[in-house]
């Protein structure tokens, strides 16, 4: 049953990244006021619909429930603030791939040293990592090294390990939460309703401490829609932000679906994270460029390819040092 909530959570995770990509397109610049407007949108969603659905059988009063949705939620914060930036210089893909690829890492490392997943952890799972390591190098922008590009070249990467690190703990924070689901501790409801508050929270803090920079999105500017006159921009800017809010409306729900599924995953008996987040993300690298390069016209490059195959090769790896121990 673990590996069947693993593949809902791929194709739920999978299936947000079209929204946050299209949110970029409607909102240009990604800044952190657009990000935060994105974040409050998102978590407000979040926050309706699971209260919606649960009303007051949501059990909060466990203090690892709010420990660990803050840990998750500082880290999604930096997680959609660094891809949402750099999906202006890179492609989706490649902001996916560096974002996956930390959900497989980090918590791989976490799995080691804290859950003692160490003792079941052989060689074939350190090839594997090797593998995974292998498709960043690849997967970084290669650009000519004069002013600009090398500018642009070091701000790409710096916010693809932004991401990295960001969507690394968001998967480190959902195991532990998972865990301490399986002992009772935590539940799955309560997490993503504290979540959620610190979410808005969050977003509505990015929104205030730059409130002229949300001006161009409401008032419809810096789109490519016609403006010829008040009416017309006055028409613009009402579609405008409607398509925002069912595009982050969108997000949340299948992220939230993402997460329900992988934190089920993780309660599962005998399921460690050694294994869990390498395969979940494996199963979203294979998707992604496909998705990219349907909805978006995305080109297949080969460092995409080879870097998704690598990653695929690591799982396998992972999977055979599981089945063998």
């Amino acid at each position: 049953m673990g590996y069947l909530y693993l593949v809902l959570a791929a194709l739920f995770f999978s299936l947000q990244f079209i929204f946050s990509k299209k949110y970029q397109t409607l909102a240009p610049g990604g800044g952190a006021c657009s990000s935060g407007f994105f974040m409050y949108l998102q978590y407000l969603w979040v926050l309706v619909i699971w209260t919606a659905v649960y009303g007051a059988r949501v059990d909060l009063s466990t203090p690892q429930t709010f420990l660990f949705a803050g840990i998750y939620m500082a880290a999604s914060a930096l997680c959609t603030l660094s891809s949402l930036a750099a999906l202006n210089t890179c492609k989706l893909a490649v902001v996916s791939l560096f974002s996956l690829i930390g959900g497989q890492m980090l918590p791989f490392f976490y799995g080691l040293i804290f859950t003692g997943a160490g003792k079941t952890t052989g060689i074939l799972s350190w090839l594997g990592f090797a593998a995974l390591l292998a498709t960043c190098v690849i997967s970084l922008p290669r650009e000519k090294d004069d002013g600009e590009r090398t500018g642009k070249k070091w701000r790409a990467a710096f916010l693809c390990m932004g991401a990295f690190v960001g969507n690394g703990m968001v998967s480190v924070a959902t195991d532990m939460n998972a865990k301490a689901i399986a002992a009772g501790r935590s539940t799955s409801e309560g997490f993503m309703i504290v979540n959620a508050i610190f979410g808005v929270l969050i977003g509505l803090a990015l929104i205030l401490s730059n409130r002229r920079a949300l001006r161009p999105l409401l008032s419809g500017n810096g789109t490519a829609l016609p403006q010829t006159d008040r009416e017309q921009a006055s028409a613009v800017s009402r579609k405008l932000v409607i398509a925002v809010i069912l595009c982050a409306g969108a997000y949340a729900v299948l992220n939230g679906l993402g997460n329900v599924f992988s934190m089920l995953c993780g309660a599962s008996e005998g399921m460690q994270s050694t294994v869990q987040y390498p395969v979940l993300n494996a199963l979203i690298l294979i998707m992604m460029p496909l998705i990219g390069r349907v909805v978006f016209k995305e080109k297949l490059t080969a460092r995409i390819l080879i870097s998704s195959g690598l990653a695929a090769i690591g799982v396998l790896l992972f999977m055979a040092d599981t089945l063998l121990m």
